[in-house]
């Protein structure tokens, strides 16, 4: 026999409760039939008759499965169905559009599961599609050996309930249960700042219990110019009706939150009171500092890359310029006899154009446009092969110290480069310590963890080589310290400093996939913190070697280049080496060069960005004309010309100007032995 007990649920209507549904119970089947047989043939139970006497309320059974298998009278006066019309059905058919989209019943089902019992308050949908308000009790049937074998379902229609509750609510000045789930703090007093309601989370975020602000005033919530600033909001709202502020909200324990605070003046119980809300303002602080911030490096990545995209472009066309003059310089120095004043001025001509060529290096790398020479590197004899150089660039009365340690990995970098960022330190910590002081580089190895390089764009945690230059001079003032690497700032006095010193070592940095720190206090001194990533395989790759003497050759180049200036002096070092060199202006005409040339053609030099046809273009075009033709490509820097043409990523054979003459040779050759 089945034995069920309904409880009326107190104070929350239509709250019906289901127990001990499981003595007597025939055993479970896995089909619906058997098992709701069992339950609907107990035609002498009055358990039965009690059912189907109930009108107010709809006592559904279900199988495990959630399908209708019993339904009583007040079921289809609630829901409009017959019982031949629903039992079978799936219990989702009562369900809105959402929440059958959502499987809010097949949620239900599982909690009542696990839980034995719930209730819940939802939209029902009657047959005629009309929805209802309603609150459902479902339970968890066992059979007589403690196994699942259904559901009962209690609804109960509470839809005029809650009309008449909401005129109430309407009438009444708040509900308490609508001020607890208001998302932020609600409060109410009177002109005498006495507490006459607030909501459960106004306790919460105070920290103060229901006596102890029943005590408080609402300034003592307040401290500082913000209690001041409180104080005039509140008496405008009783003069004006509505004020706002945002302020820091002070808890029992001296927290401090930012909120935004709102008012306005009603009549409550024949006295003006201020009712109002506050809403906590942390994340929104959090969230407008994050934005600023990334709008701040947004700003200078964007000065960065518009300066780059400047200096890349005059470096380019500088280095055709500087290619042609230490070309020159270098073929007429060695026909100037030893000693002579000619030769004494050509010198002082290539020596001004390898100072112009460094300064144009330093343009390209804080652009990030220099085409680096890595290799594998001990960061230790960088330092100390350069540590010469340094002691005579900072004087006598510097103390150059060196702790290098003894374990650190090797990275890829170009030598250079590091020479280049130990260089420009050196000169801004001999400039900070005018009277004297004390520069030490210092080596480690270090792990930076995803907490340090989560910030950092680009830097990935892992090992890396920690590179530090410190010195005891007069330090970076926190306002400078957050310009210092951009390009063509500097605090120098005019004509003794450039401002690229610090954008270059920055530039090579990042080029070099690390991380550059600087921490600095005013006198008390400045380190600048450099961290390059260790490589996995420390083997050293096979350097080429360049021969003293320019190599010759009896193979036809064809050179094509843009720039006459340029085309003139590589044509004659080429032909001075004894090739045969066919000449082009662009990519068109070196095109029908090669087509019409009767003869071999070895190699082609040939310039990257070109009017009409690019070099790419034009080695492409080659391979068919010429299969047998090598490519050697020339170009001022690796910009993203270069990138986008796909000189680099196809492995061809690059020289970056400018170049000598020997070096030109010597690359040629080597391509052409290769």
């Amino acid at each position: 026999m089945l034995i069920a007990t309904f409880r009326h649920g107190g104070d929350n209507p239509g709250r019906f409760r289901l127990q001990g549904v499981e003595r007597g119970m025939a055993k479970r089947s896995d089909k619906s039939g058997p098992f709701m047989t069992s339950l609907a043939h107990h035609a002498a139970d009055p358990f039965r008759l009690l059912i189907e006497s109930v009108v107010d309320y709809a006592i559904v059974m279900l199988d495990p499965a959630g399908n209708v298998a019993s339904w009583n009278p007040g079921a289809q006066r609630i829901y409009g169905y017959t019982p031949e019309a629903i039992v079978g059905q799936h219990v989702s058919r009562f369900s809105t559009l959402d929440d059958a989209a959502s499987g809010l019943p097949a949620e239900l089902m599982q909690r009542a599961l696990s839980e034995g019992h719930l209730e819940h308050e939802c939209q029902r949908v009657r047959q005629d599609g009309s929805e209802f308000t309603a609150t459902i009790t479902l339970s968890d049937l066992k059979d007589y050996f403690g196994n699942h074998a259904g559901f009962a379902e209690v609804t109960r229609d509470i839809s005029e309930y809650r009309r008449a509750q909401d005129a109430v609510r309407a009438e009444r000045d708040i509900s308490n249960a609508m001020l607890n789930s208001l998302p932020g703090v609600y409060y109410m007093y009177d002109e005498n700042g006495h507490f006459m309601r607030w909501n459960h989370r106004f306790e919460l975020v105070t920290e103060y219990s229901a006596d102890e602000i029943r005590q408080l005033h609402p300034l003592d919530l307040f401290d500082g110019p913000d209690k001041q600033l409180l104080a005039e909001r509140i008496a405008n709202v009783f003069r004006d009706g509505f004020d706002e502020v945002e302020a820091n909200f002070l808890t029992k324990s001296g927290k401090r939150i930012p909120y935004y605070f709102n008012g306005i003046r009603e009549v409550i119980e024949g006295k003006p009171c201020l009712l109002g809300m506050g809403i906590d303002m942390s994340n929104y602080k959090h969230t407008e500092q994050a934005l600023r911030e990334s709008a701040l490096r947004l700003q200078q990545a964007q000065k960065m890359e518009a300066v780059g995209l400047l200096a890349g472009g005059v470096a380019h066309d500088f280095n055709n310029l500087l290619t042609v003059i230490n070309g020159y310089s270098d073929l007429l120095m060695a026909q100037a006899p030893e000693g002579s004043s000619l030769r004494d001025g050509l010198y002082q001509i290539y020596r001004a154009g390898e100072r112009a060529r460094t300064l144009t290096r330093q343009l390209l790398t804080f652009g990030r446009k220099q085409i680096l020479e890595p290799r594998v590197l001990n960061l230790n004899e960088v330092a100390g092969e350069v540590e010469k150089m340094l002691r005579r660039v900072i004087g006598e009365n510097i103390v150059l110290s060196l702790s290098l340690a003894n374990d650190i990995g090797a990275v890829w970098a170009d030598p250079g480069q590091i020479e280049l960022i130990l260089l420009n330190l050196a000169v801004n910590a001999r400039d900070a310590m005018p009277t004297g002081g004390s520069l030490i580089i210092e080596t480690s190895s270090t792990v930076l963890d995803a907490t340090y390089c989560d910030p950092v764009p680009d830097l990935k945690p892992g090992d890396y080589v920690l590179l530090a230059v410190s010195d005891n001079g007069c330090g970076i003032a926190d306002d400078i310290k957050q310009r210092i690497f951009e390009p063509f700032f500097t605090t120098k006095p005019t004509g003794k400093g450039t401002g690229l010193g610090l954008a270059t070592v920055h530039g090579i940095v990042k080029q070099s996939q690390g991380h550059v720190a600087v921490y600095s206090e005013s006198g008390l001194g400045t380190t600048f913190k450099i961290y390059l990533p260790v490589v996995a395989d420390a083997s050293q790759p096979q350097q080429e070697t360049i021969a003293e003497t320019l190599p010759e050759g009896t193979e036809t180049v064809l050179l094509v280049e843009d720039e006459e200036a340029v085309r003139m002096l590589a044509k004659q070092v080429l032909e001075g080496c004894g090739y045969q060199v066919l000449v082009a202006e662009n990519g068109n005409q070196a095109c029908a060069l090669a087509a019409a040339w009767q003869g071999p053609l070895h190699i082609a030099v040939s310039d990257v960005v070109m009017p009409l046809l690019g070099g790419r273009e034009l080695a492409e075009q080659l391979a068919t004309l010429r299969p047998e033709c090598k490519v050697l490509f020339l170009s001022g820097y690796a910009d993203e010309a270069v990138l986008r043409h796909g000189v680099l990523q196809a492995n061809y054979a690059f020289l970056q100007k400018p170049f000598t003459p020997s070096v030109l040779a010597q690359k040629v050759r080597a391509v052409l032995d290769q």
